[in-house]
Formats: structure tokens, sequence, C-alpha cells
């Protein structure tokens, strides 16, 4: 592996911040509400101020405030971070159109195996079947609740 005493002391911090660099660019297609970019992009800002701040020899420094490893593992992180944000970005998750989605659960089903879309689908229709009947029986508690105090006070009279 990587390691940050043979990359030399400056290079890991070159290496990283300009992985945050690249992070930071590559957020920039994502919806900026959309709670993936958010706290992708909260944290970049964070581990890059730290990265900034720290001298070439203060690699430990970094790796103790980051608390996610050692410069070599942050580095790692920091790349498979990017290569999730360009899947992210195709999967288009802020989407709603039922082709999008259909389109994940295919990619899903193909690395899964079976008709995943059509359980979950199956299930939540289940889940709000189940809704509607809870929704009935509260009304009902409610209905009999407000009955009932007048069919007591009718007693007291």
């Amino acid at each position: 592996g990587i390691n940050a005493e043979d990359m030399g002391e400056a290079r890991w911090r070159y290496t990283l911040l300009d992985l945050y660099q690249d992070t930071l660019l590559a957020l920039k297609p994502l919806p900026a509400d959309h709670p993936y970019r958010r706290g992708v992009e909260n944290m970049t800002l964070k581990y890059q101020a730290l990265v900034q701040a720290a001298k070439d020899e203060e690699w430990e420094d970094v790796e103790n405030a980051i608390g996610l490893g050692q410069v070599e593992q942050l580095i790692v992180q920091a790349q498979n971070e990017l290569r999730l944000i360009g899947d992210v970005n195709a999967w288009k998750l802020w989407e709603t159109d039922e082709t999008v989605l259909d389109r994940m659960d295919a990619s899903f089903r193909t690395s899964i195996g079976g008709n995943y879309s059509r359980r979950a689908y199956e299930k939540m229709a289940d889940i709000e079947e189940e809704q509607l009947k809870l929704d009935a029986l509260q009304q009902e508690v409610e209905m009999e609740a407000a009955r009932v105090p007048k069919a007591d006070a009718a007693k007291t009279a």
C-alpha cells in the first residue's frame, strides 16, 4: 500500500488536497439540496481545511484529527468517494421518475438475482393496506371515545 513516509512528507498533502478538490468539483452536478451532496460536501470541506492547515510533517496530526485511519487510508477513502459520486450522479436518486427507479431496480436485480423490484412493490402495497386498516380502526376508536362520554352524561342526568 501507499505509505506517507515513502510518499515524502509533502506529497501526501497534495494528493489529499487534489482529491478533495476533485470531490467538490464532482459534486457540482448533483442537486445542491440532496442529502448525499450536502453530507459529502461538508465532510470534504472539513477534511480539506484540516489538511490545508497542517504542515507537511504533521500527517499524524491530520490522521488523529480526522480519525478515519492513516493518511494512506484517507487517500483510498477519498478515491472511493470520488468514484461513488460518479455512480450517485448516474443513478440520479433525486429523480422520482419511475423509469429511473426501474433501471436501478433492474441493475440491482441483475446483481443479486430474482425479482427484487416486484417483491419490494408488493411489500409496499401490503404496508399501505395495513396502514389503511389502522387508520380505519383509529377512526372507530375516536368515534367510540366521543360517544362514550355522551352516554355517561345521559345516565347521570
